[in-house]
């Protein structure tokens, strides 16, 4: 019996290692949650990108800040940065985090007058770029109810700022995106 060995296309053998940066483009996703309250911001630094949530929860999300790690040009991280919460006093203590070696991608929001509570969608730097496809969740911060939004970066865009209304509750959130290249 003979045996063929086949050789694969030289397209095939050229692997693509491109480093990862962020641009200035951004994006923002729609507000979510009532409008009353103060308008504020919490932002991860230039190089960062968010990768969790801390704060205050109860049955609302009390107060709202991003955790942020700085991105190398290979996609892992760096250095941790807590971009200053916005919001009340009420509640616990808390904090949200993305599976290890991923970023947030988006929020499962769920909202009335008041950001009732969220979740994070997340994905690993390099293959949100290329595949696009939301790979971890975390477990939800605040327990309310209300109206459930879906709210996602387009593909190759990550979270990277908040823009936040406060008063004793976060009154509403809008996540804006920046975009990996």
């Amino acid at each position: 019996m003979e045996s063929r060995m086949t050789r694969p296309e030289a397209e095939n053998l050229v692997q693509t290692n491109h480093a990862l940066a962020i641009g200035g483009l951004t994006y923002a996703l729609n507000p979510r949650g009532g409008t009353t309250g103060f308008p504020t911001l919490t932002e991860c630094p230039s190089g960062y990108v968010a990768v969790g949530i801390h704060g205050r929860e109860g049955s609302h999300v009390d107060r709202l800040g991003l955790l942020c790690r700085y991105l190398n040009a290979d996609g892992s991280f760096g250095a941790t940065y807590y971009a200053g919460a916005q919001g009340g006093f009420g509640g616990a203590n808390c904090e949200r985090v993305c599976p290890d070696g991923q970023v947030i991608v988006g929020f499962l929001v769920r909202s009335l007058n008041y950001v009732n509570s969220l979740n994070l969608q997340c994905a690993p730097p390099a293959s949100w770029v290329s595949e696009g496809r939301v790979q971890g969740y975390s477990n939800s911060m605040g327990i309310g109810s209300g109206y459930d939004f879906n709210d996602r970066c387009p593909q190759s865009f990550v979270v990277t700022s908040l823009n936040v209304r406060v008063g004793d509750y976060v009154d509403q959130m809008q996540a804006v995106c920046s975009q990996l290249y």
